[in-house]
């Protein structure tokens, strides 16, 4: 199988993109070179670390000056003669900046979607990391938690925010039923390491959660299942205290993400709580619409149309997950002693760190908890309309219908986002200065970067690895080259179809809704799609044998008796089976399509 290279790769893509700036706007020969040259040196002595750091450095840096409105100097970039502006990139700068770095009065919104391509384009790849980096990110994970337990909850004037934030959560979840729940295991690891089709019975018997949400009445189908597994139910080993399981799993460029696994019992609870908190904040009238779990384009749309009109202001908060504490979370919850109590019984108590030490956490839920994501979502957005509250007199109902949140990205209205600024680090919460968006054109949320009504999200490479029997690899592939062939920048897309062929032979064009691995653009825009085309008897039709991708085979093993038919009664769906699956990477497989199938 053909191999490549991630600096071949780089190279080949990088260089590609500067000819579609060069081509799309005429470009001198001097500059062209000149951009070519700088960017072939940089990655000769620097490495990845040019596309990894420098760029997305610069990228960050045009963002900000986009707000601001003045191009200050970049240091890792030699200026032009006499002003501030890069020598690199020269000719896609002038049409945003002038000479003097002031923001062009109507900037080419098209040169700064391809400057951030150009920047952003490998800041998210996954190239591996240093042991000296997985250190300093365990580091500063223990770190954050300690530095928790010195947020003082008690001030006079914070009292006041989070007496209005415990009324707010109050009026949410009034008429919520923590008990009413359907427990069902996670997709994810467990901190014991038991095997998924074991997770549909206890395997230790934790008290503060049993005081909760007692077993017999959670993991069991009825008095006879409980009757049968009595033997087993009054042996279980207790513990009173709950230990999570760091681990770290690749993110990108930056280094690993750190989550914790939890134990099975615990996860088994959360996923039933997680989603009825899902759905309860979803319909109920004061959060409908404006905390979100399973639709980020409703921030995505608000960033676009607000980089135009400006109403709006985009907040990203940094290492929102590990700074929610416990404290924080007791206190906003007050006026809701149940759910308090369920919510807490499912939190772990330590995490035990890679070198075997345990932490007693001091944040609630970090990554990896299914409660974290909606406990965080609903803290962010009471704290937002309760610090707005205080500041203006307005009422929670008039306010919530202007502040939106999904996870650690809040959209509010202009004139109210210092009130947050001012009010979140009070109770350890962090922004990430570099990504809130809160003057200028240029906005960026859930996704979406826009600047003055127009989409400019750049395409991210985030791994290059691949296999030629692996449909995941492919597709991934093939998604960075529609993301590059959708943004019109022909010359990329062409050298990634070059590459993508080299490993994978001849690929079809077909549609988006075909199961066909292949090209989803008109024929007459890539090399070889009509190629090979046979006659199939059966359809009387023009047919091709393809690549399509399949699933693994699913183990012959099956979990067995009560644990089976409370699989079938949580989880199968009409159609579907109780036989377990084995989760693994999907296989590329041929079929003979016939030409209505593409």
């Amino acid at each position: 199988m053909p191999t490549l290279k991630p600096e071949d790769l780089i190279i080949k893509l990088l260089t590609a993109l500067l000819q579609d700036a060069a081509t799309m706007f005429h470009q001198s020969r001097i500059d062209q070179i000149s951009d070519r040259t700088t960017a072939l040196r940089r990655l000769r002595n620097e490495g990845s670390g040019f596309v990894t750091k420098t760029l997305p450095g610069l990228g960050k840096h045009f963002d900000a000056c986009l707000q601001s409105g003045i191009f200050t100097p970049f240091p890792a970039f030699k200026r032009q003669r006499g002003g501030p502006l890069p020598c690199f990139l020269k000719g896609l700068t002038k049409f945003v900046f002038d000479t003097s770095g002031t923001l062009q009065e109507y900037p080419d919104t098209d040169a700064i979607r391809l400057i951030r391509q150009i920047c952003f384009m490998f800041y998210k790849l996954d190239l591996g990391y240093s042991e000296e980096l997985v250190d300093a990110k365990v580091n500063r994970f223990v770190e954050s938690d300690i530095n928790l337990s010195h947020v003082d909850t008690v001030d006079p004037n914070q009292m006041g925010i989070l007496y209005h934030v415990a009324k707010i959560i109050g009026i949410i979840f009034k008429d919520f039923d923590h008990r009413e729940i359907t427990p069902r295991p996670g997709p994810g690891q467990c901190s014991t390491r038991v095997p998924h089709e074991m997770r549909f019975e206890p395997q230790t018997l934790y008290s503060k959660v049993h005081r909760v949400y007692p077993y017999y009445r959670y993991y069991y189908s009825g008095s006879s299942h409980l009757l049968d597994s009595v033997h087993r139910y009054r042996s279980l080993p207790r513990a009173r205290e709950s230990i999570s399981r760091l681990a770290l799993v690749p993110k990108d460029s930056r280094g690993p993400r750190i989550i914790c696994m939890e134990p099975p019992e615990l996860m088994w609870l959360q996923q039933g709580l997680r989603r009825e908190i899902y759905d309860h904040i979803e319909h109920h009238p004061l959060t409908r619409g404006q905390i979100n779990f399973t639709d980020q384009t409703i921030n995505g749309a608000l960033a676009l149309w607000s980089s135009k009109w400006g109403k709006y202001v985009t907040l990203d908060m940094e290492e929102a997950s590990d700074l929610i504490s416990r404290a924080l979370v007791e206190l906003s919850y007050d006026e809701v002693p149940g759910l308090l109590s369920a919510l807490l019984s499912l939190s772990s108590d330590y995490i035990e760190l890679p070198n075997g030490d345990l932490l007693h956490k001091k944040k609630y839920a970090p990554m990896g908890s299914a409660l974290c994501f909606p406990v965080m979502a609903t803290v962010h957005f009471a704290l937002a309309v309760a610090s707005i509250h205080l500041a203006t007199g307005l009422s929670y109902k008039k306010i919530a219908r202007d502040v939106y949140v999904y996870g650690d990205d809040l959209i509010v209205k202009s004139e109210h986002a210092q009130y947050l600024l001012d009010d979140f680090p009070l109770f350890g919460l962090r922004f990430n200065k570099g990504k809130c968006c809160l003057e200028g054109h240029f906005r960026e949320s859930c996704g979406v970067d826009a600047y003055n009504g127009k989409n400019v999200t750049p395409m991210r490479v985030k791994s290059i690895s691949h296999s030629a029997n692996s449909a995941s690899d492919l597709d991934r592939y093939l998604a960075y080259f529609h993301g590059l062939f959708n943004r019109g920048l022909w010359n990329a897309a062409r050298q990634l179809q070059v590459i993508i062929e080299n490993i994978w032979g001849d690929l079809p064009c077909c549609s988006k809704q075909s199961s066909v691995l292949g090209w989803v653009v008109p024929r007459s825009s890539v090399f070889s799609a009509n190629k090979h085309w046979g006659w199939d008897k059966k359809t009387q039709q023009p047919a091709k044998r393809v690549r399509i991708s399949i699933s693994p085979r699913p183990r012959k093993s099956m979990i067995g008796g009560w644990e089976q038919l409370l699989r079938a009664q949580l989880l199968v769906r009409k159609g579907s089976s109780a036989k377990l699956q084995e989760r693994s990477q999907s296989l590329i497989g041929w079929k003979r399509v016939p030409l209505s199938g593409f």
